[in-house]
């Protein structure tokens, strides 16, 4: 499997080299400023984070849904979407240009999660490069442990992350994220960490459509067994981003989904999911 999207990335990557570039929906310009590097327009790809940030001032919101089901239960769940959803709804703020805040709940856990992403270095030219770091904690308010209610440090995980990304000619987009989770394993506290890789790949098909990729591989520490992956593409039309995958994983939030899946990425375990974000505030289009 892994081998199987390393190829497909190569692939993208030689195709990519040799094509122009189709444009994309938006560019952050202003009387006299050169326009920054676009490397990926929106702040997410599937579950990871990409390094892009939000402009001073504006606001987004987010709902996500990952199907328990899998498609191939078949029409009594009608392919999974009948099935319980874990869902998040996030809301996040641009405190600087380069500063994003953002507070969101999953009802996986009823797990809270604030994050802050830092986005410090670009650069433009042939290669458009961009690089944040992101930090975060989650309290999972409806994880009960033995101290009989109420708030518990055993409840809280603690994240950070360092995010590069690269655009590879006009229109592949690549990008790396190394993460770090304390007490990821909530239920076995003996196990408390887990060091984890993830990577993607965003294609443009068009002005407004992208093929994307992720997948995210346990390093060491705390491992529900299988890499989380997902596979679908991006529809980004004035404001909005519409995301639609395939996934193996049930998790939305980064505390809980930087340790894999307990699924397979294997065609009987396939799973729905879509994330919608809606930007509000200002303008970022042309």
């Amino acid at each position: 499997m892994k081998r199987s999207l390393f190829a497909l990335c190569l692939a993208l990557s030689v195709l990519a080299m040799a094509q122009e570039e189709p444009g994309v929906a938006w560019k952050r310009t202003g009387p006299g400023v050169e326009p920054e590097p676009v490397v990926f327009p929106s702040d997410l790809a599937f579950n990871l984070p990409t390094a892009a940030t939000l402009r001073k001032g504006e606001m987004q919101f987010e709902v996500a849904h990952r199907f328990e089901e899998p498609i191939q239960s078949g029409h009594e769940t009608f392919y999974g979407l009948d099935s319980h959803a874990n869902t998040r709804l996030a809301f996040g703020y641009a405190v600087t240009d380069r500063l994003t805040v953002t507070l969101g709940r999953s009802n996986a856990f009823g797990n809270v999660d604030l994050r802050l992403k830092h986005r410090f270095w670009e650069a433009g030219g042939k290669v458009p490069l961009m690089a944040a770091a992101q930090a975060g904690a989650g309290w999972n308010s409806n994880y009960e442990t033995g101290s009989g209610g109420g708030f518990d440090g055993d409840q809280v995980q603690v994240y950070a992350a360092v995010i590069l990304n690269a655009k590879a000619g006009g229109r592949l987009a690549l990008g790396i994220v190394p993460s770090y989770v304390a007490n990821s394993d909530l239920f076995d506290p003996s196990d408390p960490h887990t060091f984890a890789l993830g990577g993607y790949a965003r294609f443009a098909v068009t002005r407004t459509l992208s093929a994307m990729a992720e997948m995210n591989h346990v390093l060491s520490g705390f491992d529900r067994g299988h890499d989380a992956v997902a596979v679908g593409f991006e529809l980004e039309t004035g404001g909005h981003f519409f995301k639609v995958m395939v996934t193996n994983s049930v998790f939305l939030n980064p505390s809980t989904h930087l340790a894999g899946s307990f699924f397979p990425f294997s065609d009987d375990e396939w799973r729905f999911g879509f994330i919608i974000t809606r930007l509000l505030g200002g303008s970022r289009r042309d």
